[in-house]
């Protein structure tokens, strides 16, 4: 097997629709466990039918952090990213 038939592997990974799954992708980030109930809550009555696609909530949440001193998530910037990338 050749090195690019080893990295030319494409996975399907499902939209995330449930406060649990958006929850599960928060704790890998600095954020306050009231961001991740207001995120998590806003993302399951928004876009619970489509989903979120893994790359669109990582790209909001990683362009989220940048807005904070502190490089944690907050939920209004985590809003304001979210809609720029998936208007409702």
């Amino acid at each position: 097997m050749s090195v690019v038939q080893l990295f030319n592997v494409c996975h399907h990974v499902p939209n995330l629709r449930t406060k649990e799954d958006v929850a599960g992708v928060l704790k890998y980030f600095s954020c306050e466990q009231g961001d991740v109930d207001e995120i998590s809550e806003y993302v399951e009555t928004n876009y619970a039918i489509e989903g979120v696609a893994m790359k669109n909530l990582v790209l909001a949440i990683s362009l989220s952090d940048q807005k904070s001193p502190s490089r944690a998530v907050e939920a209004e910037a985590f809003k304001e990213k979210i809609q720029s990338l998936l208007p409702i």
